[in-house]
Order: structure tokens, then sequence, then C-alpha cells
């Protein structure tokens, strides 16, 4: 006879797993302070790569808009501001990638805490009937 809570606990761990534990468990493989910090180097490597990008983009529109102009324009003064908004880029999206990683990490430690009461009630359900 089937037991209809074993039913829907089945169904309910299955659809956790099918939708989100593969993802939940991977990122449940790290500490928090080396996922947040996984999540920073990435981050930090998206926003240099990206800058750089940039960077050498404004520069080919400067070199097409107005070649001599740039003969007169003074590198040091170019390169301080390009520094400045460079950190004040990588801080902004530093902090961003920061909360949202720990936000990510907590939610993943809530959802597969009810995965494992789940389970819990499951395996006892199994043992309470045998």
């Amino acid at each position: 006879m089937l037991d209809r809570e074993k039913v829907v606990l089945m169904t309910r761990m299955a659809m956790y797993e099918k939708n989100e534990g593969d993802k939940n468990i991977k990122i449940y493989g790290y500490y928090r302070n080396d996922f947040i910090t996984m999540e920073l180097l990435k981050a930090f490597v998206c926003v240099t790569i990206s800058f750089v990008a940039g960077c050498g983009l404004y520069f080919l529109y400067l070199l097409g808009e107005s070649g001599p102009a740039l003969q007169n324009m003074d590198f040091w003064v170019l390169l301080k501001n390009v520094l400045i908004y460079y950190v004040i880029t990588l801080i902004g999206y530093g902090l961003a990638i920061y909360f949202a990683s720990k936000t990510r990490y907590a939610k993943m430690k809530h959802s597969l805490r009810g995965y494992y009461e789940d389970m819990k009630a499951y395996c006892a359900r199994m043992t309470h009937k045998a």
C-alpha cells in the first residue's frame, strides 16, 4: 500500500534535485569564505578583461575621431583617470558580488537544510514502516 506522505516527500525531493539541487550541492562543497573568494576572483578577472577591452575600444574611437589630438593629450593624466575609474569599478562590482555571493550561499544553506529534513523524514518513514 502506498503511503501518501512518502510519495509527497519523494516528489518534493525529486523536484528539488531536478531544479536546484545540483547547483546547490556544488556550492555546498565550498566553505562560505572560499565560495565568496572564488566569486570575487572571477569578478576581478571579468572586470579587468572588460575594462581593458573598453579602454581599447575608447582608444580606437579617439584615434579615429581625432588622431592629431592624441599627440597633444597628456598621457599621465589619462592613465591616472583610467586607473581611478578602474579602481572605482572594481570596488563597486566587488561589493555587489560580495553581497550577492553571501546571499546566494545563505539561500543555498537554507534550501539544503529543508532538503535534508525531507530526507530524514523519508528515511524515518521507511524504517518505521519496515
